[in-house]
C-alpha cells in the first residue's frame, strides 16, 4: 500500500495568482474589490 503524502502547509500566502485592472484581492490586507469599490457595498445594493 501506498504511504501517504505529509504536506508542508506552505500555502500561497504571497504569490500572485493574476492581475487585472477590474479587481484587487486582498488589497490593503483583506477583501475583495471591484474597480475601487469594495465588493460588500455592491452587492448591498
Amino acid at each position: 500500500m501506498a504511504e501517504a503524502k505529509v504536506l508542508s502547509g506552505a500555502g500561497l500566502r504571497g504569490q500572485v495568482a493574476g492581475q487585472t485592472a477590474l479587481s484587487t484581492v486582498g488589497q490593503a490586507g483583506a477583501g475583495l474589490t471591484y474597480r475601487g469599490y469594495d465588493v460588500r457595498d455592491l452587492a448591498a445594493g
